[in-house]
């Protein structure tokens, strides 16, 4: 299935603003602002707002966020926060996969180390729907040392709230599985 869509960024010291939209057939029509800033050459600054149209139900979505990420010895140790606030509660099914969009409050933060020469790197991501009370945990170990070759190591680990989303939604065969240990 192929998108289209267009956007208009305006890149000056200090701020970059993009505005656009884009279609896909499986997705509803998406419409998007963002803007974001670096200060001191290690610490970002971002806020972006979607509206989605459903054209067939005349319904309309939007959500919101705002995050930082800062980054320290050369951007090699980097942490980030983000809070985001989405009316989406449908599934969003890009080729073939379902990813779940949680409704409500979320906060999502994330941990990431970079070795001098990249080639060894850790990470671990934590994902948390205020609403539902459940969350998502991934750390996960990477080695870039072949060229166009990443092998990624990640066990991403489920808490909270036994009936949220990202228990209902845990893509394993077995649902009652908090923890799965996945290579690829």
């Amino acid at each position: 299935d192929i998108g289209w869509g267009g956007n208009f960024n305006v890149a000056v010291p200090y701020l970059d603003f993009t505005i656009g939209a884009f279609f896909q057939s499986l997705m509803d029509w998406r419409s998007y602002v963002s803007a974001g800033t670096t200060l001191f050459d290690r610490l970002e600054f971002f806020s972006e707002g979607l509206t989605s149209y459903d054209l067939d139900a005349g319904d309309i979505r939007w959500g919101v966020n705002a995050g930082y990420l800062l980054g320290f010895w050369n951007n090699r140790f980097q942490f980030s926060g983000e809070y985001y606030y989405t009316t989406e509660d449908r599934d969003l099914r890009v080729k073939g996969v379902e990813y779940p969009l949680i409704e409500g409050h979320n906060i999502a933060s994330g941990l990431a180390f970079y070795t001098s020469d990249r080639q060894f790197n850790a990470y671990t991501q934590v994902q948390y729907n205020v609403d539902e009370n459940t969350g998502l945990v991934i750390p996960a170990l990477t080695f870039d040392g072949i060229p166009y070759v990443t092998i990624t190591a990640a066990t991403p680990v489920i808490f909270g709230d036994e009936n949220g989303s990202y228990w209902v939604n845990n893509p394993s065969e077995n649902l009652d599985r908090a923890l799965s240990c996945l290579l690829y």
